[in-house]
């Protein structure tokens, strides 16, 4: 989730939009600045995911979770973070 600059929230036809909405608010305090595109019977339009042009290697590299590995520092996973199940 730390790295991806799109992200297909499947299943969204499947559960009441409740609980979209609140996954959806889960996947944005993990990573704010990445598009969360909602996907409906497996339909996510390949324009939201190829030729985007969102991927920055600046931003991967100065990414928290990237550092803390590249230093053998202990990282907690982001389950544990946020609370998520």
């Amino acid at each position: 989730i730390e790295f991806a600059d799109v992200i297909g929230l499947s299943k969204c036809d499947l559960v009441p939009a409740e609980e979209v909405d609140k996954v959806e608010k889960s996947l944005k305090a993990l990573n704010p600045s990445a598009k969360v595109v909602r996907v409906s019977r497996g339909d996510l339009p390949i324009d939201s995911i190829v030729g985007t042009d969102l991927f920055s290697m600046e931003k991967a590299s100065n990414a928290a979770g990237w550092l803390q590995h590249m230093r053998d520092e202990d990282v907690v996973p982001e389950t544990e973070v946020y609370g998520i199940d």
